[in-house]
């Protein structure tokens, strides 16, 4: 048995040797493995493989070989045989046959891509010398019509300014200069330094606009004194009271006092339609469109000062005042009307107050610390009425479009003062509380406070009814 066995194995490698060197030595099997694209199996698995199809029997072996003689002459085809249209690889050694790796010819394809031929050079040239010469005459056209546009137009102006001349002689005895006075001309440029002020970015800009107004009001040239009186929508009472006793524009003799209320707007249409009807039949009221309220009383005060520096600069003085006031413009005129020539310009008068921020959360009065970090405000004139010099009144306005918004008005307004260095003066009769009426005492006062309607018509018939020394 053992002879037997040996025998068998000893044909089994007979026959793998055979079918190795036949498949190694058959040149159609040769250049098959050379052509195959898949890497070659290593020889340690071909043996196996070998091994495997001689113990399977020798029909396994006749099939392997019909497959790979079918496949050589799959491969021995053009890529034109193939369905699909696909590259077959090349092997490395046919490689060194191909054109890319003859020199000879390498050298004439790349002069053929360097140095077109000569013929396809000239029809270049021709082309671009013809393009060229398009663009010399289409350029030579444009010149020739600037140069026609040019000559009309240089021909054209000599005949309108001929006209002109002709005209001129004829229509220079025609026109004639109005008489305008100088301080109209003050206003003009006054209104026109505001609106390029107001144009800018500012720390507290006024944006507002008058939705009434009466920019004729000191068309007078001679105004002495311009008094606005700040008021709200529900006080008819006490403009009419004002318009009949103190407020009448009469009330000092000798002198040109002119006299407004003011007004913010209000939310309450009936109240507005009131106004408006007040305001046709007396048209003594100017307002602008903020909310009317009591924080709102400082940019009541910059309309008034934006107001006297755009349509009253002429006037001398102006005075800003409340309705429950009582104010004697004949003493106020008398006052300012001595006052010597340097203290009349650059001034402001009232009942002077020296006072410190109130911390108190509670107060009317209370000024947080954050907006005011301070421990004493600037001198500062009370707001129920103070004079101010008209010659300011545009400077203070610019000056307060800069500043820090304070709600209580105559502290902002002090504020300016410092800032553009007033110093205000104080003037003993000036009073900003009530005061008891006495006939002599009201005979020299120039304000008094907390006032009522029928107050201010019984004090003002005692004053013209009597004429009492004093």
């Amino acid at each position: 048995m053992k002879t037997i066995v040996k025998f068998q194995v000893l044909i089994a490698f007979c026959l793998v040797g055979t079918v190795f060197i036949f498949s190694y030595l058959h040149p159609e099997i040769y250049n098959f493995r050379r052509t195959n694209s898949s890497p070659a199996p290593s020889k340690r698995s071909q043996t196996v493989q070998d091994v495997l199809h001689s113990v399977q029997g020798a029909d396994s072996v006749n099939n392997t070989r019909g497959e790979a003689a079918a496949i050589v002459e799959a491969s021995q085809k053009t890529p034109l045989d193939n369905p699909y249209n696909e590259s077959v690889p090349v092997s490395p050694g046919e490689e060194k046959g191909t054109e890319e790796n003859d020199p000879a010819k390498n050298e004439v394809l790349q002069k053929e891509d360097i140095e077109p031929p000569a013929e396809e050079k000239k029809t270049e040239t021709k082309e671009q010398e013809k393009e060229e010469e398009k663009k010399e005459e289409i350029k030579k056209e444009e010149e020739k019509k600037e140069e026609e546009k040019e000559q009309n137009k240089q021909e054209e102006p000599p005949k309108e300014e001929t006209k002109e001349e002709l005209k001129e002689p004829e229509e220079k005895p025609e026109e004639k200069i109005p008489d305008v006075p100088e301080p109209k001309k003050s206003i003009k440029s006054e209104l026109d330094l505001n609106t390029e002020v107001e144009s800018g970015s500012h720390r507290n800009p006024h944006p507002y606009k008058l939705t009434m107004n009466h920019p004729d009001k000191c068309a007078d040239q001679d105004v002495f004194l311009i008094v606005i009186i700040s008021t709200i929508h529900k006080n008819v009472e006490n403009r009419r009271a004002i318009r009949e006793t103190w407020g009448s524009e009469n009330s000092a003799p000798g002198f040109v006092v002119k006299r407004l209320f003011a007004l913010g707007k209000t939310s309450d249409p009936k109240m507005q339609a009131l106004v408006q009807k007040e305001n046709e039949q007396f048209g003594d009221i100017i307002q602008e469109d903020f909310v009317d309220t009591y924080h709102n009383l400082t940019l009541k005060t910059v309309m008034c000062l934006r107001w006297v520096s755009n349509y009253c600069a002429h006037s001398k003085f102006f005075m800003k005042t409340d309705d429950d006031m009582y104010v004697s413009f004949a003493n106020l005129a008398k006052v300012l009307q001595a006052l010597p020539a340097e203290k009349a310009r650059r001034m402001a008068m009232g009942y002077v107050i020296s006072g410190a921020p109130i911390r108190n959360p509670k107060s009317k009065w209370y000024m947080p610390k954050e907006t005011y970090p301070g421990n004493k405000y600037p001198p500062f004139c009370s707001g129920t009425g103070y004079i101010v010099s008209t010659d300011i009144c545009g400077e203070l306005y610019r000056t307060s479009l800069d500043m820090q918004y304070l709600y209580l008005e105559d502290v902002f307004v002090a504020t300016c003062f410092e800032k553009i260095g007033v110093i205000p003066q104080g003037h003993k009769d000036f009073h900003n509380w009530r005061v008891g009426y006495n006939y002599c005492t009201y005979k020299r006062i120039l304000t008094a406070h907390m006032v009522t309607p029928p107050e201010m018509i019984r004090i003002w018939k005692d004053q013209k009814a009597h004429n009492r020394r004093c």
